[in-house]
């Protein structure tokens, strides 16, 4: 049976992540029927089977016209009394599913159009792999009736066989349509029997979709109005018919005028769709009646893409501009660029434009009040030690005389991550400031709020939106907690009253305030947060929040109010035309803590320590009116008997605080738009009218990870997100904001992004920019006689044929394929992606020309994002430990959690694997090249956390740590936290261990019972000491900073790895003469 394999960690991965899966039931429309009237298909995803009441039941693929492979199951152990009598048991013991790859599966059957039918689905979840509701949920749709999330466990039971029916009007064809949620959509067979009569009911479709028409073209399609009475019923009069709602004048409908139809008699009611732009569009046809069964008007949902003759597609240039961490940006009313550094320090750019695609900074502005703001330790003392602000949110408003900057901005430093530091950074450090500019040209700054929540970890006041109808600023405010319960990581601090939300400041409110003198800056303030415990620290004001115990309050007559709670770490926030509010959410990490503990909407959640080992997506959410809830617990304001509950005020506490709902969950409300792989982190909403309009409303989104830009496309109505694809690709190292100009605004169409490791800012111009003919482009159509697989259609040095091979789109420069080499072959395609002779399966360091002569001792790997742009993951590794196949093929990118400002590698989940002797199936052992000549000593270290949290059960062979050698998976020396204990046992255990030439002697390996590398919360240091000279290498350890312990062997470094000067890999940090410096990937390397 091909499915989705069943797996556990590897040897260097300690845990295999697994996320929260949909539980509960679904309705379909309709019941079980228990005879059948007259059939017209019986189909069976295995093939033939005898019936004893009518038709026989043949095979499914004549229907099949999308996705699905077939499967065997032992039959089930129960039928669900949904199911008619006499349905043959041979119909359960084989099924089509459908795989993730590839096209959604798809079925049609042949129906005369206004003919009412039941249509019949046979479902028996027989996969050994699923068995709890939440391992299979899936979405399906007969003739537009979908029900999403459907559950078949969930609906039936384990090992249990159901059938749901849906009741609908034929359009000519029966479509029946499945999409997949989690694991793989499945169906046993399909049954399509003629509908019993319904006197006097009126028939007609739920919806109708035109799909995609060309702005000013035109589509129509019809809908089949019937009685669906028998004989001797009543007729059914059709009064009028009309097209309502807020696109109505985008539809018309034909209708001749009233009609009667006698029982089983139809009319057909043509509607035509012509876009006038190319957005979405939605109305509702009505039809009136006088059926008595039926309600009338009896509606029809129309929906329809318009969309543009000219592609999307666009330029791509640089900016050359000197910055360091930019965090976000904006365009002032004065037309000039605002861009914020994680220093605290802005820059104001007044930028010309060239010619197209060619864009110039003339002057330029340092703005650095914020970075004034004084510090103070989380006891609330002053501390002029600490200087600069981190800032992570800037929106720029006012007018072109007189601009106004908003921003965000939080104590600098940066704590926690496995070794649960607490810096003493003031947890109540977070400030929004207005910088008013004046008359002279200096600004004028006041701190508008003070006091909010600032994570140990670096979860801050981040991004900023204002809504000017309201006079609002909305903040997003990082939260303190993985998933709502305090942990190592965190530093064990509890999530504030007014931490993890979207959060809403009355500016109006504030501005009333009088302004006060602020201790140690020149700037002044408006309004202080209230705290919990003030008199227990030595300054004025709302500083330091002392673990909680000063936490800043939640009061109702505040201007801060939590406007939607449930953030992880929301990093932006985006306000649509239409009034709509978005916001990213960073994802929950893998070994970074747990679910709150006593979680559930009964809002008696704790602060309780949980160390469990949770991971969830990275999403996009649609904030859906005040009080939305987005998922993530925060006990402070879930439960008034929680530690620190008295910081909400009495009537503001909301148990659903304390229930954890996954980002996928997509039967809950707090459910994300769309999830990802990688973090989005800054957003835009793209207004401007180019390409037809095709992009207004859709939502841009930088992406940390992957290195794209992500356009989400929304539905008329902005609440659901239709289409997911990578607008921009390959623009730098950890792109972190993004901003689009509309129409009105300087460079109109344009669109802004920032990537924090790369310090760059990057200009993508529409095609069609100023009113440009933009052209029509066949490059991505291989069927157009006018393709040109040769060609280069957007001149990014890339073939039309080899850009649709890799999926980035010819008719746009600014998706490009990767290219480490850039020899205009992409990498997917390339065999040798850094042209230095050796193929990417065989080529150790397969990204990097030089294969790491040029590095010499020391190197220091620290994992800070961006410190080596062309590496993998910014990170510094160039290739993967070889084993003949293609590196690209050894590691899937979307589950890599790498760099950020904890400075970690973590890998969420991991195939089978070891390089051990003739195994060589080693997957995700990123490494790296050093010239390690000459005969003076020199120590690799690194550090691994936690790689076996409380909540797992270790096995035999797991492990985590670090390896050097000749970079295949023949010849390494491996020093590892294990499970494996001296005794052969699972109870921990370190292993030193060499293998040469695909063969471990005897002697070159051993292992030492270490009980310690279990348990959440500490840290391993993991040591090599090299010695050339003699050609040998000794092993230590170290538990949370404690105490090196050596190993009782040693292991000589065989001659013929150095023939060509070594080649070493750090796992985690560096690599040096006798030193050792301390960073550490989380769940590494084997």
């Amino acid at each position: 049976m091909t499915r989705r394999t069943k797996r556990i960690t590897t040897v260097f991965v300690a845990v295999l992540m697994v996320t929260s899966m949909f539980a509960g039931t679904v309705a379909f429309s309709g019941t079980a029927a228990a005879a059948p009237g007259d059939v017209l298909y019986r189909a069976n995803a295995g093939g033939a089977v005898a019936a004893t009441d009518g038709p026989d039941w043949v095979s499914d693929t004549q229907y099949l016209v999308a996705g699905g492979s077939t499967a065997s199951n032992p039959a089930p152990s129960t039928i669900d009394s949904t199911v008619p009598s006499g349905t043959p048991a041979g119909i359960w013991t084989t099924e089509r599913y459908d795989p993730p790859e590839g096209d959604e599966m798809q079925y049609e059957f042949d129906v005369p159009s206004g003919q009412k039918v039941e249509v019949r689905l046979y479902f028996y979840d027989g996969f050994d792999g699923t068995s709890a509701p939440g391992d299979r949920v899936f979405d399906v749709s007969v003739e537009g009736q979908t029900v999403e999330n459907f559950d078949p466990i969930a609906a039936y039971g384990d090992q249990t066989a159901g059938m749901e029916t849906f009741t609908v009007t034929s359009d000519g064809t029966v479509d029946v349509d499945f999409a997949h949620v989690t694991e793989n959509p499945q169906v046993n067979a399909i049954e399509i029997v003629e509908a019993t009569p319904s006197p006097g009911e009126l028939g007609g479709p739920e919806e109708l979709d035109f799909g995609t028409v060309v702005a000013g073209a035109s589509e129509t399609q019809t809908v089949t109005l019937s009685n669906d009475g028998g004989s001797g019923d009543a007729d059914i009069t059709v009064s009028d018919v009309s097209v309502t709602g807020a696109d109505a004048d985008e539809f018309t409908a034909d209708f001749a005028g009233s009609t009667t139809l006698a029982p089983g008699e139809t009319v057909a009611v043509e509607v035509t769709f012509t876009p006038s732009d190319a957005t979405p569009k939605a109305a509702t046809l009505e039809v009136d009646h006088d059926a008595p069964n039926t309600a009338s008007p009896l509606t029809v949902e129309l929906a329809g893409d318009g969309s543009s003759s000219v592609p999307v597609g666009f330029g791509v240039s640089g900016l050359d501009v000197n910055l360091g961490n930019p965090t976000s940006l904006d365009f002032g009313p004065d037309g000039r660029l605002y861009v914020s550094q994680q220093s605290g320090e802005i820059k104001a750019f007044e930028i010309t434009r060239n010619g197209p695609n060619d864009y110039a900074v003339t002057d330029s502005e340092v703005i650095d009040a914020v970075q004034d703001i004084p510090n103070h330790d989380d006891d609330g003392s002053y501390n002029p030690g600490v200087g600069n602000r981190q800032v992570t949110g800037l929106i720029v408003e006012g007018t072109a005389d007189t601009p106004v900057v908003y921003v965000t901005s939080s104590d600098p430093r940066i704590g926690a991550g496995g070794g649960h530091t607490d810096s003493g950074l003031d947890t109540n450090s977070g400030v929004v400031s207005r910088l008013t500019q004046q008359s002279d040209g200096g600004w004028d700054h006041d701190m508008l709020v003070r006091g909010l929540p600032r994570s140990e970890e670096n979860h801050a006041t981040n991004g900023l939106q204002y809504d000017a109808a309201n006079d609002t600023l909305y903040v997003a405010q990082g939260g303190h907690t993985n998933k709502g319960a305090p942990s190592d990581n965190f530093a064990l601090t509890p999530e504030y009253a007014l931490s993890a939300a979207i959060l809403s400041i009355d500016l109006g409110q504030i501005d009333a305030m009088a302004e006060k003198d602020a201790a140690n800056t020149d700037a002044t303030y408006l309004y202080d947060l209230p705290t919990l415990d003030p008199d227990a620290t030595p300054t004025d004001g709302p500083f330091g929040g002392m673990d909680g115990a000063n936490m800043a309050k939640w009061t109702a007559d505040s201007p801060v109010d939590v406007y939607s709670p449930g953030y992880r770490n929301a990093y932006d926030i985006a306000l649509g035309e239409s009034g709509k509010l978005y916001a990213t959410d960073n994802s929950a990490n893998p070994g970074w803590g747990g679910i709150v503990v006593d979680e559930g909407p009964q809002g008696v959640c704790t602060n309780e320590q949980n160390e469990q080992d949770e991971f969830s997506a990275a999403g996009v959410y649609h904030v859906d009116g005040e009080d939305y809830y987005a998922g993530h617990p925060n006990p402070t304001r879930g439960n008034p008997n929680s530690q620190f509950g008295a910081a909400v005020e009495s009537g503001l506490h909301d148990p659903v605080n304390c229930d954890f709902i996954s980002p996928t969950n997509g039967s809950s409300e707090s459910a994300a738009l769309e999830t990802f792989g990688a973090t989005a982190q800054g957003m835009d909403v793209y207004t401007a009218s180019n390409f037809g309009g095709a992009m207004q409303g859709d939502l841009l989104l930088a992406m940390w990870n992957s290195g794209d830009v992500q356009r989400v496309e929304l539905n008329a109505q902005g609440t659901e997100a239709t289409s997911t694809e990578a607008l921009f690709e390959n623009i730098g190292s950890n792109p972190l904001d993004v901003h689009a100009q509309g129409d009105d605004a300087v460079f109109p169409g344009t669109v802004w992004a920032a990537t924090y490791g790369s310090n760059q800012i990057t200009v993508f111009e529409p095609n069609d920019y100023d009113g440009a003919a933009g052209g029509v482009c066949t490059a991505d159509d291989p069927d157009s006689s006018e393709y040109d697989p040769d060609g280069d259609a957007d001149g990014d040095g890339y073939t039309n044929a080899d850009e649709n091979q890799v999926g980035t789109d010819p008719c746009s420069q600014a998706s490009q394929p990767e290219d480490r080499d850039f020899d205009g072959s992409p990498d997917s395609i390339d065999t040798d992606d850094d042209n230095d002779g050796l193929s990417d399966g065989e080529d150790p360091f397969a990204i990097d020309a030089q294969n790491g002569l040029d590095n010499d001792l020391p190197v220091d790997r620290q994992f800070e994002a961006g410190q080596h742009p062309q590496s993998l993951f910014g990170l510094g590794f160039t290739g993967l430990m070889t084993n003949g196949t293609d590196y690209a093929d050894l590691y899937n990118a979307s589950q890599v959690r790498a760099g950020g400002a904890t400075e970690r590698i973590s890998v969420d989940a991991a195939p089978f694997g070891d390089a051990y002797e003739n195994k060589n199936s080693q997957a995700y052992a990123f490494q790296y090249g050093v010239n390690a000549t000459g005969d003076a000593p020199f120590t690799v270290s690194g550090t691994v956390e936690s790689p076996f949290s409380n909540d797992t059960t270790p096995e035999n062979y797991q492990a985590a740590g670090m390896y050097l050698g000749t970079g295949d998976q023949d010849n390494y020396i491996k020093l590892v936290a294990g499970a494996q204990d001296a005794n052969g046992n699972p109870n921990g255990g370190v292993q030193f261990l060499k293998e040469s030439g695909g063969q471990v002697a005897n002697g070159d390996s051993v292992i030492v019972s270490e009980p310690d590398v279990f348990g959440s919360g500490q840290t391993i240091d993991l040591f090599v000491d090299v010695y050339p000279s003699n050609d040998t290498a000794i092993a230590s350890y170290a538990i949370d900073g404690g105490e090196r312990v050596y190993l009782d062997q040693t292991l000589t470094v065989p001659e013929s790895w150095y023939a060509t000067r070594t080649r070493v890999w750090p796992s985690a940090s560096s690599a040096r003469p006798t030193a050792r410096t301390r960073r550490s990937p989380r769940r590494g390397t084997g």
